[in-house]
């Protein structure tokens, strides 16, 4: 009877201490210094380092928006607090890759999250990764050579 009782109240437990799932958070990203109002700015979110900067195959979201004014806005709704990182690039000619010269300096804008900057190529996912709260906002300032 004990060893029911103990069974009973370790199952009880488990089930009391199920963590929750984490309530959906609001990520709001502002671009600024966008150099043309042409193209589009691509943006992909990741959740770990797997793929990031440019795997965008990794991405767990991945979205377009449209320069206006030199400025360029999202607004993502649906991502589960936690934490994240993202790139982003200025895609003048449409191609969908972050074009470079041929020692491997973009010729396109770009930019990371938290404006992280690595040493002699992008930096890593826990350089750029932020917490995704209830409201959060990053304010980007986009990187042109």
């Amino acid at each position: 009877m004990i060893n029911l009782i103990h069974t009973f109240l370790s199952i009880a437990f488990l089930f009391l201490n199920k963590p929750e799932n984490p309530l959906p958070g609001k990520l709001e990203i502002s671009v600024e210094g966008i150099e043309k109002n042409k193209g589009k700015i691509l943006l992909a979110i990741y959740e770990s380092e797997k793929g990031f900067p440019s795997g965008h195959e990794q991405a767990i979201k991945s979205l377009e928006g449209v320069p206006q004014n030199g400025k360029c806005k999202f607004i993502i709704s649906e991502l589960k607090t936690g934490k994240y990182a993202f790139s982003l690039f200025h895609d003048l000619n449409g191609d969908k890759k972050l074009n470079t010269n041929m020692i491997g300096i973009p010729k396109e804008g770009y930019a990371f999250s938290n404006n992280a900057k690595g040493k002699f190529g992008p930096p890593s996912f826990q350089d750029a990764a932020f917490q995704l709260k209830d409201n959060t906002l990053q304010q980007i300032k986009m990187i042109y050579w």
